[in-house]
């Protein structure tokens, strides 16, 4: 999606509108199709602080045991 981002960027630096409106369609499908996986996985985000703090301290949890 990045990418596509770029390439969309790219065509409308170079004044190739109708490439850029092109990719931008193919962005808007791919953003509509991955919007249900995006929002299952946001409650598992470790962008998320209290879902960071909870894996980083089973991570040093699992570490002290393994000493």
């Amino acid at each position: 999606m990045v990418l596509t981002l770029r390439r969309i960027a790219m065509a409308a630096q170079t004044g190739d509108v109708s490439e850029a409106a092109r990719l931008h369609a193919e962005y808007k499908q791919t953003v509509a199709a991955a919007t249900p996986y995006l929002k299952a996985a946001e409650p598992w985000s470790l962008y998320n602080p209290a879902v960071h703090e909870r894996h980083f301290s089973a991570l040093r949890k699992l570490a002290e045991l393994a000493k």
